[in-house]
């Protein structure tokens, strides 16, 4: 548990990454150049916060449409809280969610190929069309998970907990761990 004394250092660390943020951007819009700065102030910043405040983070940038022009690969989102969140389309290719709490958001058609999703909370998330391929699904919850047409190709879901989970029409080619007793929804597998 974070002691008061780094919640309000985590809590500075953010405000400061905003205001970084904001005075890079004209007219609402993030030049290419100033991706890299932004990146390098993420890698800098994000240690410093507690898996509330990762989330918010992801969640501003994301609000702001500025998401898809960071390179957010390896990015450490360790334990952020993104449940009941709207992340549909986002580009989060490679990064680590390991044990982020993404309860009933919605990742449809979001990019996260490669990332890492070690003992993530996914219950009863709506992801139509995701990318999941490569990732590392491993023990993750995914109880009531929606993943019509989500491409799980080469994805690691070994001890992952699919129960009641909406496969229809999801690329399963070369998953690892799917256990085919458990019961899927829609004629899942």
């Amino acid at each position: 548990m974070l002691s008061e004394l780094d919640r309000r250092a985590g809590t500075i660390a953010l405000e400061g990454f905003q205001k970084i943020v904001e005075g890079l951007l004209s007219d609402g819009r993030m030049p290419d150049r100033a991706a890299t700065v932004v990146r390098a102030v993420l890698m800098a910043c994000l240690p410093e916060l507690d898996g509330t405040a990762r989330g918010r983070v992801l969640l501003w940038l994301h609000s702001r449409k500025l998401l898809p022009k960071l390179d957010l690969h390896r990015l450490d989102l360790r334990g952020a809280v993104l449940g009941k969140t709207d992340l549909s389309g986002a580009r989060l290719a490679g990064a680590d969610l390991c044990g982020a709490q993404l309860q009933a958001a919605d990742l449809s058609q979001a990019d996260l190929e490669g990332c890492l999703l070690f003992g993530a909370d996914l219950r009863d998330v709506q992801a139509a069309e995701v990318n999941l391929r490569q990732a590392d699904l491993r023990y993750a919850q995914m109880q009531n998970i929606s993943l019509p047409g989500a491409d799980l190709g080469a994805a690691d879901l070994t001890g992952a907990n699919l129960y009641l989970a909406d496969l229809k029409g999801a690329d399963l080619t070369g998953t690892l761990g799917m256990a085919p007793s458990r019961p899927f929804k829609q004629g899942g597998r």
